[in-house]
C-alpha cells in the first residue's frame, strides 16, 4: 500500500479522534487537507529512505538500534514495551535491499574497519540485479 492513501484512510476513520471532522463535510477543506497530506507523505518517505540510508553507510548502526529507532520515530505510539519481530524483519529486509542497491540510492561506503561487517556472511547479491 501507498503511505498517502494509508494517511488518508486514517484521517476519514478517525475523524472523531483527530478532531478532523469539520474538515470532510466541505470538499475544498478536503482538497486542501490531501494536498498538503501528499506533500508530508512525500517527505517523510524521502526522510525514511534517507534513515535506511544513513544506517548503511559511513553513520551505520546495528539492526535493532536502527528498528527501535524507525519505530520511536516513524510507528504511531512509538516502540512500546514489546516491539513485534516483524518491525525487525522488514527493516532488515529494507536495508538489505539498500545495501546490495546502493548504486540507486547514492549511498557513500563505510570504510572498512576489520571487523566483520553485519552484511557479510550467507546472504550475497543476487546475480539476477546485475
Amino acid at each position: 500500500m501507498d503511505l498517502k492513501t494509508d494517511v488518508e484512510a486514517i484521517l476519514c476513520r478517525e475523524q472523531s479522534a483527530l478532531k478532523t471532522a469539520n474538515i470532510f463535510w466541505s470538499l475544498a477543506r478536503e482538497k486542501i487537507l490531501m494536498k498538503e497530506v501528499k506533500k508530508v507523505t512525500s517527505s517523510v518517505r524521502n526522510a525514511f529512505r534517507q534513515e535506511i540510508c544513513n544506517s548503511i553507510g559511513i553513520k551505520r548502526c546495528s539492526l535493532s538500534d536502527f528498528t527501535y529507532n524507525m519505530a520511536m520515530k516513524y510507528k504511531r505510539g512509538g516502540a512500546g514495551e514489546n516491539l513485534d519481530q516483524m518491525y525487525m524483519v522488514h527493516s532488515a529486509i529494507l536495508r538489505r535491499f539498500a545495501f546490495e542497491h546502493q548504486h540507486l540510492l547514492h549511498v557513500d561506503k563505510p570504510e572498512s574497519t576489520g571487523d566483520d561487517d553485519e552484511f557479510s556472511g550467507a546472504m550475497s547479491p543476487s546475480p539476477l540485479g546485475k
